[in-house]
C-alpha cells in the first residue's frame, strides 16, 4: 500500500512538473447531465480542431496553448481568489495557477506569449466529454477510453497532437484528470 502511494505521488509530481510543456488548440461545448444524486454535473466536451484537447466550463472553452490572458478573462467570473505565482521552470518568467473550484488552470509564457499549459480537474462536478469524472471506476475509464493508454501502474495517458490527457487511478477509481500541453 505504501509503495502504491509513493508511486501515485511520484506520478502526480512528474505530471505537474511537465505541465508547462506542450501545445494545443481546440473548441468545445458544454452540456449539463444529471448525476445519480439528482444534482447537476457540468460535462466538458472536447472537439478536435487539429487533434488537440480543450475543456469547457459553464459555456467557456479553454484550449491548451490558447492565449492565457483571453482564457483567464473569459473565466474571471468563476475564479476563486488570486492566482498563485511561481518562478517558471519550463517557460519564461513566471507561471500562474488559477483556481475555479472544480479545476485548476495554469498559464506560462512561451516565446513572449502567455499560454494555457495545464488544466486539472479536481472534483466530481465536472467531467470529460466522454463522461469521466473524479471517483469513477477504473472499469469506466477502460470502457470510455480503452486500455491502450494504461501505464501498468496507476495511470492512463492518451496523446492527441501536442496535448496529453492523464487519468490517475487510486484504489481502482479515478483520482485525477489532467490536460497537459506538450511541446
Amino acid at each position: 500500500m505504501k509503495n502504491k502511494f509513493i508511486l501515485l505521488i511520484t506520478a502526480c509530481l512528474t505530471v505537474m512538473a511537465l505541465a508547462a510543456c506542450g501545445s494545443s488548440s481546440q473548441t468545445a461545448q458544454t452540456t449539463t447531465a444529471a448525476s445519480q444524486g439528482g444534482s447537476e454535473q457540468t460535462q466538458t466536451q472536447a472537439a478536435q480542431t487539429g487533434d488537440e484537447y480543450s475543456f469547457t466550463y459553464k459555456g467557456v472553452t479553454v484550449a491548451l496553448n490558447q492565449d492565457g490572458q483571453a482564457a483567464t478573462d473569459s473565466l474571471k467570473d468563476y475564479q476563486k481568489g488570486e492566482p498563485t505565482v511561481t518562478a517558471s521552470c519550463a517557460f519564461e518568467g513566471e507561471d500562474y495557477q488559477y483556481y475555479y473550484g472544480s479545476f485548476y488552470m495554469n498559464t506560462g509564457t512561451l516565446n513572449g506569449q502567455e499560454i494555457v499549459d495545464y488544466i486539472g480537474i479536481v472534483d466530481d462536478t465536472v467531467a470529460t466529454v466522454e463522461g469521466l469524472s473524479i471517483g469513477d471506476s477504473k472499469d469506466k475509464v477502460e470502457q470510455l477510453y480503452g486500455s491502450e493508454g494504461y501505464n501498468g501502474i496507476n495511470a492512463y495517458i492518451m496523446n492527441k497532437g501536442h496535448g496529453e490527457l492523464t487519468i490517475i487511478i487510486k484504489d481502482d477509481s479515478v483520482d485525477s484528470i489532467q490536460y497537459t500541453f506538450k511541446n
